[in-house]
């Protein structure tokens, strides 16, 4: 999952504008409350076909944290 597909995920799903939102800005910075940040990590797992342990949500900090974890993670995109 690109970083760009990242965005577009958490935009899509929490319904706001990720412009200028870096991997390095935390998730309290971005505006995402514990509410927000699980409903993202559910669409991670959705899209990405895996889970997140718990104790990896709670200790989630950045949206690059976020990004990379599931993106190590995330099965490949279907192609047409």
């Amino acid at each position: 999952m690109s970083w760009e597909e990242f965005l577009a995920l958490v935009a899509a799903e929490l319904d706001c504008d990720t412009t200028g939102w870096t991997p390095s800005a935390t998730l309290t910075e971005v505006g995402l409350d514990s509410l927000a940040t699980f409903e993202l990590v559910l669409a991670l797992e959705a899209r990405g076909g895996f889970r997140f342990p718990d104790d990896l949500i709670d200790a989630l900090r950045t949206l690059g944290d976020a990004w990379a974890w599931a993106d190590a993670r995330a099965l490949p995109a279907a192609t047409a």
